[in-house]
């Protein structure tokens, strides 16, 4: 006898799932696709485990009109748009008063947010592809902006002082 949310995956993802020889349902998979994320070595990517994948599937299946209205239900420690812009991280936390409910926040679209709601470009693009990636059952975690190499730093200052030099600034 199959589950349900056996049924919801597809064939070549099961096939995947059991070449990888996963061992419990809470094993991390990535999300429709063929490849098998068990291995620690692995880099945290956009996986979601095998509970999210119902919710993924009906948003995935879903026309593309369909898909712009589409509010994901609340799971986990995610209960609200606080706790979400929380999760996500990157200072979103700040802009969750702006977000009335659970709706406007999975409804709002990227011009409303810039207008209505004053939101920069770079922190927008982030909730949107959070937004997308929770829709699909992807649950959050903070992605920190990486730092640039000391390397390039003591590059970039050499040529700042070369340049200084020249105009006879330094």
């Amino acid at each position: 006898m199959t589950s349900p949310l056996t049924r919801l995956i597809p064939t070549t993802l099961r096939a995947a799932s059991q070449a990888c020889s996963v061992q419990s349902s809470r094993a991390f998979v990535r999300p429709f696709s063929s490849t098998c994320l068990t291995k620690k070595s692995e880099r945290q990517g956009l996986t979601a485990p095998i509970e999210n994948w119902q919710a993924g599937w009906q948003y995935v299946v879903l026309p593309p009109k369909d898909k712009a209205t589409f509010v994901p239900p609340p799971r986990g420690e995610i209960q609200d748009p606080k706790s979400f812009l929380t999760a996500i991280g990157r200072n979103s936390a700040a802009v969750a008063d702006k977000f009335k409910d659970w709706d406007t926040l999975f409804t709002a679209t990227s011009e409303q947010m810039e207008e209505e709601m004053g939101l920069k470009a770079d922190q927008r693009k982030y909730i949107l592809s959070w937004r997308e990636w929770y829709k699909r059952g992807i649950d959050p975690y903070p992605v920190e902006i990486a730092k640039r190499q000391k390397k390039y730093l003591k590059r970039k200052a050499q040529v700042q002082l070369a340049r200084l030099k020249r105009q006879g600034l330094a």
